[in-house]
């Protein structure tokens, strides 16, 4: 005769072999592979090379990020071609697990919000001065040769647009004005504009690591901890370029900077907002981060 089991010790062991389930899934971290190059948002990522018509590295950051769990790794092949996203790491499956963190290795790949001016788009207004109207409004950046071209600041609320030096832009009733040598037309160059809004948003992760990567040339911010990030890590992080900030951190966030390069942004290097919010960094910045309530 065989004994009938108590349903207390049933239910105990079925506890017991979900929880062993669930931790061992959470503890298995995994690398995933991305390759602008060579690689395709079809591919597994499971590798760094192409073995068979499901097998690969992805080809954007975006896709790896969605494919990512607790602790997880990503890395990222360098190939000289920037990568044209906006990444958002937030939520359970892009944080840390136990005494793994969740990390992107990034080899020293370029992260570009960068669209190029279509030359169409220039419109000429008076005496070499040309007049661009991007369709998002409040913050802007004009780039050529991969580096933001001289601004003149006009004043807020200036009623008429002061004479721009030749070479330079201006910011004015939500166009960019650019002042072109002598019978020279700017639709001839390829110019650029920041069309993409933050190149990394942060939001409600823990225990989260941002190796060698480089975020340039976006409408707001380089980088952002929006909200709620702890132990959150960038080292060897550059952020340049870009039309608000380098890297605004709020809403009682605390991030760690190590050997980032905070440089060259339209308005502020470092933004900080609230009163809760920390940022530490080694070396101490070359200008004291702006913070605002």
């Amino acid at each position: 005769m065989i004994a009938q089991s108590h349903p207390l010790l049933r239910l105990f062991a079925g506890t017991i072999l979900v929880a062993a389930l669930f931790g061992s899934e959470r503890c298995a971290a995994t690398e995933i592979y991305v390759d602008n190059r060579v690689g395709s948002d079809t591919y597994d990522g499971a590798s760094s090379d192409v073995t068979g018509l499901r097998f690969g590295p992805v080809k954007t950051i975006g896709r790896a990020l969605q494919k990512a769990r607790q602790g997880d790794t990503i890395i990222v092949a360098n190939r000289g071609v920037p990568y044209y996203e906006q990444l958002s790491i937030n939520g359970r499956n892009n944080s840390g697990f136990g005494e793994a963190q969740f990390t992107i290795v990034g080899n020293g790949a370029i992260v570009s919000g960068a669209r190029l001016v279509p030359p169409t788009a220039w419109k000429a207004v008076v005496a070499d001065l040309w007049r661009f109207v991007p369709h998002r409004k409040g913050h802007f950046q004009l780039i050529l040769d991969d580096k933001p071209v001289p601004e003149m600041v006009v004043a807020r609320g200036a009623k008429v647009l002061p004479k721009i030096p030749t070479g330079q832009w201006a910011a004015w009733r939500g166009a960019i004005y650019f002042q072109a040598a002598r019978v020279e037309s700017p639709s001839e160059r390829a110019f650029a504009f920041a069309e993409g809004d933050v190149g990394l948003t942060l939001a409600e992760v823990h225990d989260v690591v941002v190796v060698g990567l480089t975020f340039r040339h976006f409408r707001l911010d380089g980088v952002s901890a929006h909200s709620q990030c702890r132990n959150v890590v960038l080292k060897n992080v550059s952020s340049t370029g870009n039309g608000r900030a380098g890297l605004f951190v709020g809403e009682t966030s605390r991030v760690e900077a190590l050997k980032c390069t905070l440089t060259g942004n339209r308005l502020h290097n470092v933004l900080v907002r609230g009163r809760h919010s920390a940022l530490h960094t080694e070396p101490k910045l070359s200008e004291p981060p702006t913070f605002i309530d």
